[in-house]
């Protein structure tokens, strides 16, 4: 099958952006075939052997005016093949049972039972009117293609209804931690919550030194240890206040430890971008919005937007952050879904949107159509 590349940035591309070389390292554009997904902001994907999962989302326009703030939620599940580079458009074999459509939920992974876990999340109307926060937890399972909705025991134990928490899984437990409610004013919860499959129970694990509450951050598990996973970064604060702070879980003992770099140099503060851990436990940070004041533009939205960054692509590796020098171009997003791919040792991100606060660019938002790979 003939495979193109997205127009989508091509004039921000150079020859070397199509293909490696010797000393090549950088960002690529995948061919794409297939049921190529629609244009989407914050959806989730997953991996799973050679397949990318892309799940949920939303489309939003953000310049009152001219589209009114019109928001579009999505309940598909999109599945792409690393090696054909081929799309696929999935249609389950429950389709009276599945999530709602919403945005702003979290996921992980059960790799060994091949289960996609979802939980929370958000819907509303246009201009935010009438939000509806989500406490669901749901699984979808490859094997049969099909959603089932958890029931737990103890509901009023569990994390309540959430958006942008961070979420991972195995095949005893999903861990939830983090996230805004309606009912705290968006400040961040930094409670860490535990669902044990078997039993459908939640329980709230209190750990001793928990991080500051926040939502909109980075939740992975370490590559090298099976009781460890990390968090980076958020928001708190309605997003008035960011964090740049790394931060690691350890489940034998209940407790979290910050990790301190050895070197002032760390990534600019930013959310709504992508964090994954890599082979080595490296932790690689791109992407995302700043708060600063100076690049705040479409101000007649609800909600100003903020400049999205350029890929200043930071790795940390023997305690310090790094830059990495890339030989390609930079993609500018915010709010790309991501995943680290561990059997093809790459990182892919698709989505997103791109606003650019620059004369030239004022008041266009740019949906992402490119699937975005990284080598790591």
């Amino acid at each position: 099958m003939f495979c193109v590349i997205s127009t989508v940035f091509l004039s921000l591309l150079i020859p070397s952006t199509f293909g490696g070389g010797c000393g090549f390292q950088g960002w690529e554009i995948e061919p794409q075939c297939g049921d190529i997904p629609p244009v989407s902001s914050q959806s989730l994907m997953v991996s799973n052997d050679d397949d990318l999962w892309l799940i949920l989302g939303f489309k939003e326009c953000f310049n009152i005016g001219i589209c009114d703030n019109e928001f579009y939620p999505f309940d598909t599940i999109y599945k792409y093949d690393t090696k054909d580079n081929e799309w696929e458009a999935i249609s389950v074999n429950n389709p009276s049972n599945v999530p709602a459509p919403r945005a702003f939920a979290a996921v992980g992974i059960n790799e060994k039972d091949e289960e996609i876990i979802v939980f929370g999340g958000a819907n509303y109307d246009n201009f935010f009117s009438s939000p509806v926060f989500y406490d669901d937890l749901w699984k979808y399972s490859i094997d049969d293609n099909e959603w089932t909705q958890f029931t737990p025991t103890n509901p009023a134990d569990g994390p309540g209804q959430l958006s942008l928490t961070g979420l991972v899984a195995n095949e005893d437990y999903a861990y939830v931690f983090g996230g805004f409610s309606l009912f705290n004013g968006f400040a961040g919860n930094n409670d860490l919550f535990q669902y044990e499959f078997a039993t459908n129970t939640w329980t709230n694990l209190n750990p001793a030194n928990p991080p500051p509450g926040r939502g909109v951050f980075g939740m992975e598990w370490s590559q090298k240890d099976d009781d460890i996973f990390y968090i980076y970064g958020g928001e708190f604060n309605g997003g008035v206040d960011l964090h740049r702070d790394l931060w690691e879980y350890d489940i034998s003992s209940n407790t979290w430890t910050e990790i301190t770099p050895t070197t002032p140099q760390v990534p600019s503060a930013a959310n709504y971008g992508a964090f994954a851990v890599t082979k080595k436990d490296d932790f690689f940070v791109a992407f995302g919005e700043t708060n600063d004041p100076s690049t705040v533009c479409l101000t007649n939205s609800f909600v100003n937007q903020a400049h999205s960054l350029s890929t200043t692509t930071y790795v940390f590796d023997d305690d310090k952050w790094e830059i990495l020098e890339t030989t390609t171009f930079s993609p500018q997003l915010k709010r790309p879904a991501y995943s680290y791919n561990a059997k093809r040792k790459n990182i892919y991100v698709y989505g997103g949107v791109d606003i650019r606060c620059d004369p030239a660019h004022q008041g266009v938002d740019v949906y992402n159509r490119n699937m975005y790979m990284f080598d790591v």
